[in-house]
């Protein structure tokens, strides 16, 4: 194990922290990095583990390519208690995640407020190869999302890697508050693979959006199926084209107990 802590990396314009592990896990913790120019944390490795806990990033610039963090070929990331304070860059959070049976993914507790970014989290699933059978873990939970500005979305999960039978995905976003942030929408999600979207329990209010709040696109493959629930969610006072757009072949959409108040939008639910 490798573990970077109570550091604090100020005024620098290429990468803080560069990490190239393999098959090892890394810890960065209780540390701060600050009035950058470049990417802040750039880790590359295979069948690794990356843990964030308790750190700070404010006040970095660098909207053409820079990011927070830069995850690649990462196969757990676990980010909890951070805080990500205006910076204005590409992205907050990247992650690319490469061929793999089993990969999780926990973004838990963290403090997302004033950034102008591009899409403040991007996930993005890669590669060429088949496995008989994977599962792909992503949770989202208790995180404050507020006053920020993005050009495309706050959360972009994405697939580019094989549409391939045998392969699952679960993603859970639960507990979130996403306030009174602008750009095209909060949550966008496109994966051909099998997939378990629950959004429980989250609050959507005063977002000011030019697409769809929620936007989620699943099982483009006859092969693949999808069941999707919305439950105990509050959405009110957003700006947008529509709040929920659900679209995808054989699948089961259940929504239930949502609150939905005064959202200046073309159509609440578009299935």
């Amino acid at each position: 194990m490798h573990v970077i802590s109570n550091v604090v990396i100020n005024r620098f314009t290429d990468t803080a922290i560069y990490l190239g592990v393999n098959h090892d896990t890394t810890v960065i913790r209780n540390s701060r990095i600050t009035n950058s120019n470049g990417n802040g944390v750039s880790v590359f490795g295979e069948r690794s583990a990356l843990e964030l806990l308790n750190n700070t990033f404010q006040h970095n610039n660098n909207s053409a390519y820079g990011t927070s963090v830069l995850v690649y070929y990462y196969v757990s990331f676990y980010a909890n208690g951070n805080t990500f304070y205006n910076n204005s860059i590409e992205e907050v959070l990247k992650l690319s995640i490469p061929d793999v049976i089993r990969s999780v993914i926990k973004i838990t507790n963290n403090e997302i407020i004033n950034n102008n970014c591009e899409n403040l989290v991007e996930v993005e699933y890669v590669g060429s190869s088949c496995f008989p059978s994977s599962l792909q873990t992503v949770v989202f939970a208790n995180n404050h999302w507020s006053n920020n500005q993005m050009r495309s979305t706050a959360v972009a999960l994405k697939q580019t890697s094989p549409s391939c039978s045998g392969h699952k995905i679960s993603i859970l976003f639960m507990e979130n508050a996403f306030l009174d942030n602008t750009g095209n929408g909060v949550i966008d999600i496109r994966c051909r693979w099998s997939t378990k979207l629950i959004l429980k329990s989250n609050s959507l209010r005063r977002n000011v959006l030019e697409k769809s709040a929620i936007y989620l696109a699943s099982g483009y493959n006859y092969r693949s199926s999808s069941h999707i629930s919305l439950s105990h969610n509050v959405l009110i006072d957003n700006t947008g084209f529509h709040l929920v757009d659900i679209t995808g072949e054989n699948s089961v959409v259940v929504i239930s107990n949502n609150s939905m108040v005064r959202n200046k939008v073309d159509q609440s639910i578009l299935n």
